[in-house]
């Protein structure tokens, strides 16, 4: 889900002769609220299926637009496992005139720019989430689990950087590497972004902490002690439970 610029919410709020690039305060705050209501219309209303559990986190443009990455995991009943049920939840197609006049304004081929544009070109969209949010809501849905490796790690990507130098390493030459200052030279912080920061709104989230338990067999836990300690190490252990036991 892309921020969009244009929502009312925005350009209501502007003084005169402002823009989106004006006011990444507005922007910020704007998108945060439309992030919490889609949050709560699929994890508590279902708008999608039951859901299990969900993690997202925010990214920003270039042009300095936030928008969110999401993974929804969907309860066993829910999950579109055939056709009809994947068409319930995801369109690739330009939508009907008719049904959907406030997703369709041309005819079933677009003219944009020297291009002609038909279905072949429509990135899949929920035509709930579209029309109800007005902006970039990309959807689609994995079914096989060599994707599950792929999402997760899309999720957490982080920022996009690349920063490289070619340096010519002659005899005696020392090549200088400043690890700082290659990551302030390749890291972008655009207006809105800042603000989200500074706001401290969250840019990574989900739904469940998980946490790596330390499996050991009984009394067979990692005990820790200084040289010459050993014994009340052994005592502070016999008293306490592990992350395991407890």
């Amino acid at each position: 889900m892309t921020c969009n610029a244009n929502w009312p919410e925005i350009q209501n709020n502007f003084q005169p002769g402002q823009t989106a690039s004006d006011r990444p305060d507005l922007v910020a705050r704007v998108c945060k609220l439309k992030l919490n209501e889609l949050i709560e219309n699929i994890t508590k209303k279902y708008i999608l299926g039951k859901v299990l559990g969900f993690c997202y986190t925010i990214e920003f443009q270039k042009r300095g637009l936030p928008h969110v990455h999401m993974l929804v995991i969907l309860d066993q009943e829910d999950k579109p496992n055939n056709p009809d049920k994947i068409d319930e939840l995801v369109c690739a197609e330009i939508p009907n005139q008719l049904n959907y006049p406030e997703l369709r304004v041309t005819r079933p081929t677009i003219q944009i720019g020297n291009n002609q544009v038909d279905n072949r070109f429509v990135v899949p969209y929920n035509k709930f989430l579209s029309k109800k949010y007005n902006c970039h809501v990309n959807i689609e849905i994995c079914t096989s689990i060599a994707s599950v490796k792929y999402i997760f790690k899309y999720v957490y990507k982080g920022f996009d950087s690349i920063h490289v130098a070619i340096a010519e390493n002659q005899m005696g030459q020392e090549i200088i590497y400043d690890e700082l200052q290659q990551h302030l030279n390749a890291r972008y912080v655009s207006a809105p972004e800042g603000m989200w920061r500074l706001l401290e709104f969250k840019i990574h989230d989900r739904s469940h902490s998980v946490i790596r338990m330390p499996v050991h067999l009984e009394h067979q836990q990692p005990v820790y002690f200084q040289p010459g300690e050993e014994r009340q190490a052994l005592e502070r252990a016999q008293q306490c439970n592990t992350q395991l036991t407890a």
